[in-house]
């Protein structure tokens, strides 16, 4: 893919298994090694997912004194002026796969995921890199999903009849995570992690 080989390793932190183990897979592809750093991160309400991921990444660099990434992804119903938006894991626990079906039932089903990624660094710089996938809400649970991703059992990417829970290999190749963390490795196999 590239004239030479890169070799670097960063700090994701997340408290998300699923999370960690779908950027590690993508960020090999570009020979990034992840290190898991298994913690929540601090978080500010706010409708604007940008806002939230750079506070994170902020935040937690300066805490942790290293150079680390997170991700922020938020869930859009179009029927609903974007809500959850940045809070689907509330409305899960609130109301659960089912009640969200419910919430959409004769309504507007299109929806779309966009995740942000970012990298801070102790000195407080932030870069963001933004992926986004279009889909719908299908009426049904349909697939078994990973725990922690458990909207991937009732979403359904464009051009597609199933959700992301029944189509892995279609989800490994167009998810909105992935597209945020491969501009993310394109960008430090072109900059690396070197000081900000």
């Amino acid at each position: 893919m590239y004239e030479k080989e890169y070799s670097m390793n960063i700090s994701f932190v997340t408290g998300n298994k699923g999370k960690y183990e779908e950027v590690r897979e993508i960020l090999g592809i570009y020979k990034i090694e992840v290190e898991h750093i298994n913690q929540g991160k601090p978080e500010i309400d706010s409708d604007n997912i940008k806002e939230i991921a750079t506070y994170s990444a902020q935040t937690l660099a300066k805490q942790l004194q290293k150079i680390i990434v997170i991700e922020d992804t938020g869930l859009y119903f179009h029927a609903f002026n974007n809500f959850p938006g940045t809070r689907p894991k509330f409305v899960y626990k609130g109301i659960g796969l089912e009640g969200c079906l419910k919430l959409l039932k004769g309504l507007d089903r299109e929806a779309h995921f966009v995740t942000v990624a970012a990298i801070g660094w102790p000195n407080g710089k932030v870069e963001l890199f933004e992926g986004t996938t279009q889909g719908k809400i299908c009426e049904e649970i349909n697939g078994k999903s990973h725990p922690q991703l458990p909207f991937d059992s009732i979403f359904i990417p464009k051009g597609y009849d199933k959700t992301f829970a029944e189509i892995l290999t279609v989800k490994k190749k167009l998810s909105h995570r992935r597209k945020a963390f491969e501009k993310l490795g394109e960008h430090l196999c072109h900059n690396g992690t070197q000081k900000q």
